[in-house]
């Protein structure tokens, strides 16, 4: 394996390590704790890098299921209010 060099991102943080042949480095299991919404260290006391790989990518992300249950709660709403409206106006015809 080829020593990688160190590039600098838009900010001047020299951690991102490209490979020789134009590879890039892998996240960190931390990192994908972030992306998916969990906290750091989430996976590390409890089972090996590889596990963590694989929960991470089954997983589905925290905030995205949040966001969506929320949306999915206002339109629930939406709808009943609606139907409560429907049903008085045709009550006062």
């Amino acid at each position: 394996m080829r020593a990688g060099r160190r590039i600098a991102d838009s900010h001047g943080d020299p951690g991102n390590i490209v490979n020789g042949v134009g590879g890039v480095r892998r996240l960190m299991p931390v990192e994908c704790e972030r992306l998916q919404g969990f906290p750091d260290g989430w996976s590390s006391d409890i089972v090996s890098d590889s596990q963590a790989y694989k929960q991470m990518g089954n997983a589905v992300t925290v905030p995205v299921a949040e966001w969506i249950g929320r949306r999915m709660m206002g339109v629930e709403k939406d709808a009943r209010l609606l139907a409560m409206k429907t049903e008085l106006e045709e009550w006062a015809h």
